[in-house]
């Protein structure tokens, strides 16, 4: 099992990778893409501004694409080649 992780964060330099690899005990981790987008709001009533730091939230958004098979065999059932 082969797996293709796409992330979009407020902080895209923030995110540790080992982290995220760590998520998936299973399958070879292809690539990991981190990108600017994700939310950050906070997690009151209030304006984010206005609020402090304690009461942010951040929103990531994640795709994990899954592929199998040998990529190199002809007809290798996967996902991955049609994300790239």
């Amino acid at each position: 099992m082969r797996l293709h992780v796409q992330l979009a964060v407020p902080e895209p330099e923030a995110v540790d990778l080992d982290a995220v690899a760590a998520c998936f005990p299973y399958g070879t981790l292809v690539r990991v893409d981190v990108e600017q987008g994700g939310l950050r709001a906070s997690s009151r009533a209030g304006l984010l501004a206005e609020e402090p730091a304690e009461a942010h939230m951040t929103v990531a958004v994640a795709c994990v694409t899954v592929g199998w098979g040998d990529p190199d065999a002809a007809g290798a059932g996967s996902a991955l080649e049609e994300a790239a």
